[in-house]
């Protein structure tokens, strides 16, 4: 009735109010006429099935709190970028640790990237009559644009055949859908042969791990000179020349292999800085004055993409009566005098 009138976000949380939950299933599984089907079938270890199934309902809901309910996440049709950390829901390196890294990985998958999938073939004759122009409409949108699946620490994964096939599959066939496939991690044995071999292109950031440099002999077949020119040259990014790269691209005729520098602006640097000081000084300027001023402000004022040299002499120059820590204090030195220059420009032009 809601999309029938045109309201069509209303529908879709409606319909999420609709879908059974974890919790449902144990009335379900009391349901007689279910009890008089199943309740003679047992498990090869001799449990009753529906025993059994009870048991891992009840286990989910517990450990895996995040499925027992109904989302409160939505992504809209507009969405065009889409980032979930799962550095918090991932599991430790044992058995059980793996198999809910893997659904996690699994998860997120299917919430950010579900749509890139869809397909006239599959949607349209399992859907009624009135939602075709509503789906076709969906299926046309992603169609023709070209889509991104980027996964980082993909050393997490490690064991995890399910997924990693399902990485490989998409890196094999996501050509034809007009989809590109990204995998981080910090070394090149991170990632299976079959990824490696299926990949269209490779970046080597940083010279000197043995264990990469095997790997590019071995699968890529790389010269020994190339090798010693990473060494050489790809030893991290600097602020004013840039970051040098090896770069491995698969082509009809075989690997082309470059080295590649790769240079951006002092507001970049400030966007992607890791080093400890260096964010600490950048969230507290972000509650302040926002993100982009903020990085406006730390590009001005440090060029070269770090403040450190200067945190490291406020450190020397601290003394025992000093309150607040040198990052705050300098992060709120900073914020003070853009704040202040910003009042006085609008004094004068108001």
């Amino acid at each position: 009735m809601l999309f029938a009138a045109g309201y069509i976000r209303e529908a879709a949380i409606a319909q999420r109010q609709a879908v059974p939950v974890f919790t449902d299933f144990g009335a379900y599984l009391s349901d007689e006429s279910v009890r008089q089907l199943y309740q003679s079938a047992k498990t090869s270890d001799g449990e009753p099935v529906l025993e059994y199934m009870a048991r891992c309902f009840s286990v989910a809901i517990s450990k895996y709190a995040l499925f027992s309910g109904r989302t409160r996440f939505e992504v809209s049709g507009e969405t065009r970028v889409i980032s979930i950390d799962l550095n918090d829901v991932i599991g430790s390196q044992t058995p059980e640790g793996s198999v809910r890294t893997a659904i996690m990985y699994m998860f997120a998958r299917q919430m950010a990237a579900k749509n890139y999938f869809l397909r006239e073939e599959v949607v349209i004759p399992v859907v009624a009559p009135m939602y075709h122009e509503y789906h076709m409409k969906r299926i046309a949108d992603v169609k023709d644009e070209k889509k991104v699946i980027a996964y980082d620490e993909f050393h997490n994964t490690a064991g995890q055949d399910a997924f990693v096939q399902t990485c490989i599959k998409d890196a094999r066939e996501g050509r034809k859908w007009g989809i590109r496939v990204v995998l981080v991690s910090q070394y090149l044995y991170d990632f299976p042969a079959a990824l490696l071999n299926a990949a269209t292109a490779v970046y080597v950031m940083r010279g000197g791990n043995t264990a990469d440099e095997d790997v590019l002999r071995d699968v890529f077949k790389i010269s020994e000179e190339a090798i010693r020119r990473l060494q050489r040259e790809a030893t991290g990014p600097d602020p004013r020349l840039g970051g040098n790269f090896l770069a491995l691209f698969k082509t009809k005729v075989g690997y082309i292999v470059q080295l590649l520098t790769n240079t951006v602006g002092p507001i970049e640097l400030w966007a992607f800085s890791t080093t400890l000081e260096d964010v600490a000084l950048r969230d507290r300027l972000y509650k302040r004055l926002g993100d982009y001023a903020a990085r406006k402000l730390l590009a001005e004022k440090f060029p070269t993409g770090t403040a450190q040299p200067l945190i490291e002499q406020m450190k020397v120059d601290a003394t025992d009566s000093d309150d607040a820590s040198v990052v705050s204090t300098l992060a709120k030195r900073l914020a003070d005098g853009y704040l202040n220059k910003l009042a006085k420009e609008m004094e004068v032009n108001p």
